[in-house]
């Protein structure tokens, strides 16, 4: 059986990726909140680096596509585009 810290950061692992792309996904202010609480949780029962990384790429991600809603490039909320311009080369797990 996992110890508690183990099993903290199986779950942790298990649940950014889609809590992630969910994310990249959120329009809604009231879901992007959600989300950041959810990460905020994860967060403080394990200290993960990728969380905070995480959090960093959305946020960025959603000011680009509200930025996009007021006729700014399209193509510029990528996530993948993001992360490459914010120089960031992360396993989000």
């Amino acid at each position: 059986m996992r110890n508690n810290n183990s099993m903290h950061s199986w779950i942790c692992g298990v649940l950014l990726p889609p809590l992630f792309l969910l994310g990249c996904a959120a329009f809604d202010p009231i879901h992007r909140q959600a989300l950041l609480e959810i990460l905020e949780d994860l967060h403080a029962c394990n200290q993960r680096t990728s969380i905070v990384h995480a959090r960093a790429i959305l946020e960025e991600v959603w000011s680009r596509m509200d930025a996009a809603a007021h006729g700014a490039d399209d193509d510029a909320w990528d996530w993948e585009n993001v992360m490459k311009d914010m120089n960031m080369d992360v396993m989000l797990s």
